[in-house]
């Protein structure tokens, strides 16, 4: 299965390593390129959109900031809503439940699935071999 995954900030990037370290195939995506980077080295491919690392994978995980840097990701002005049918979206930032219940609502229109998985623990339990 290959996971793409949005966001390799301060949870995101110890993710990402913990699934390449899994033997998973990682795409990821970062609107600022330069945090991705590192993770070229560890055998993730590098997305250049968020529609790309989403159309190359089995599963999204999206480690974003809050629910604005989701909708963004997900449903760029630019790009047509098509691209999530089939696909399989899981959210694990901190929003409100009226934002994840909208989300889900606005993945599920365009024909993907929709799961919350919201993180407890912080950077040293994302990473931890366990």
């Amino acid at each position: 299965m290959k996971v793409a995954l949005l966001g390799t900030g301060l949870m995101g990037r110890p993710m990402a390593e913990r699934f390449l370290r899994c033997g998973y195939p990682v795409v990821v995506y970062n609107r600022t390129a330069k945090k991705a980077a590192p993770l070229k080295n560890l055998g993730a491919e590098i997305a250049k959109t968020p529609l790309g690392a989403i159309e190359k994978a089995d599963c999204t995980l999206l480690m974003l900031t809050d629910a604005a840097a989701i909708q963004d990701m997900l449903f760029p002005k630019k790009s047509p809503k098509p691209f999530l049918a089939g696909r399989t979206i899981i959210q694990m930032g901190t929003i409100s439940p009226a934002q994840s219940i909208g989300l889900k609502k606005k993945v599920e229109q365009a024909g993907g699935t929709y799961l919350e998985a919201p993180v407890l623990g912080s950077i040293r339990e994302a990473g931890r071999e366990n």
